[in-house]
């Protein structure tokens, strides 16, 4: 009788762990092959388009800030900076892959900067890198 019981037991958890391992597949075929978009595309397929429209967000509002703060030192220096030595707190912003940013003044007279990403391979001047340009709107 002891014996019979352990097995049900057994038998119990290993079909606990079959369904579980089902449920991980079919949501893996789901996410991969699942329903698609009015566009035609695979839920997995919209969530790397979201992912990517995340990143840019994130890297536009860093430009907003590189802006803010080249603003406020011109108000109170009469120069744009020359680097990022001479704003503090742009050594804190940083890009999606935790790495600084290359910072430079294209135009002092029309007050234009450059802020560079190194990008994905972390080394500037590289194919990947990811550079936007502002202007202190002053």
């Amino acid at each position: 009788m002891l014996e019979n019981s352990t097995r049900s037991r057994r038998g119990a958890a290993g079909g606990g762990l079959l369904i579980a391992l089902l449920l991980g597949v079919g949501l893996l075929l789901f996410l991969n092959f699942g329903p698609t978009g009015s566009d035609g595309s695979s839920a997995a397929e919209r969530a790397i388009e979201t992912k990517h429209m995340a990143e840019e967000l994130h890297d536009n509002i860093d430009l907003y800030a590189w802006q803010q703060m080249v603003v406020t030192y011109y108000l109170s220096n009469n120069q744009m900076p020359e680097s990022i030595d001479d704003i503090p707190e742009m050594r804190a912003l940083k890009d999606r892959w935790d790495t600084e940013y290359r910072y430079e003044v294209i135009d002092e007279r029309q007050k234009t900067f450059r802020i560079t990403s190194a990008g994905i391979d972390l080394i500037f001047d590289t194919e990947d890198d990811i550079v936007a340009e502002g202007k202190a709107n002053i």
